[in-house]
């Protein structure tokens, strides 16, 4: 396994951190889900806005925790956060957020079902694709985003555990660089659908457990 593994492509710079895809685009920073313990990895650059792909624990496990780091780093903005439309676990953390640290910097929850949006210099375009989650002992189906974000150097798809198909396979198709998420969910991408899903890009890594497996092919 591999922790922050750093991709670079002009003035793009993108990182795997266990859990979190990182981007950054000149001096502007996003960040892609907010799993646990991400606080401690994040670079010392001021966040843009941070994306959510879905409200799996894996998603946003660490979000209290991330907005609690950049509170005590002195941030003062508000912080973009764009969440699936009708995922309401996202709100909830926010709302604590609000309620517990009402001098702290706002949320600004954007849950519309926008299929491209801007955060200067990102573009970004959503895929709404479908995945699964443990409850108890049951695994129930859950709405998750896969992303498209170019820069002006570059365009990195990433698509979370998901169930494969033709949906996830256009939208990595073209990119520069492709990071899959395989999950040992039944129904979701397994790590050797994951392989073959990043291998149609030049450049891929594979996700599992929130660690990328192997040596990917860009650090070859």
């Amino acid at each position: 396994m591999i922790d922050d593994p750093v991709w670079l492509r002009g003035d793009t710079e993108v990182r795997w951190l266990a859990g979190a895809l990182w981007l950054r685009s000149g001096d502007t920073a996003l960040l892609v889900d907010a799993p646990s313990g991400v606080e401690r990895r994040l670079p010392e650059l001021a966040l843009t806005a941070l994306v959510l792909t879905s409200g799996r624990i894996e998603a946003i496990g660490g979000l209290l925790p991330l907005l609690a780091h950049l509170e005590a780093g002195g941030r003062t903005a508000a912080l973009p956060v764009h969440v699936a439309l009708g995922e309401e676990r996202a709100h909830a953390v926010a709302e604590v957020w609000q309620r517990h640290w009402p001098q702290g910097f706002p949320v600004e929850l954007d849950a519309r079902r926008a299929v491209a949006f801007e955060e200067p210099p990102f573009l970004l375009t959503t895929v709404e694709l479908s995945g699964g989650e443990r409850v108890r002992d049951t695994i129930v189906g859950t709405q998750v985003h896969g992303l498209r974000i170019r820069t002006p150097d570059a365009t990195v798809a990433y698509a979370p555990a998901c169930r494969p198909g033709t949906t996830v396979e256009r939208l990595l198709r073209g990119a520069a660089l492709a990071v899959v998420t395989a999950s040992r969910v039944p129904a979701d991408t397994s790590p050797a659908q994951a392989q073959r899903l990043a291998d149609a890009a030049p450049e891929g890594w594979v996700v599992c457990d929130g660690h990328l497996l192997g040596a990917p092919r860009s650090l070859n």
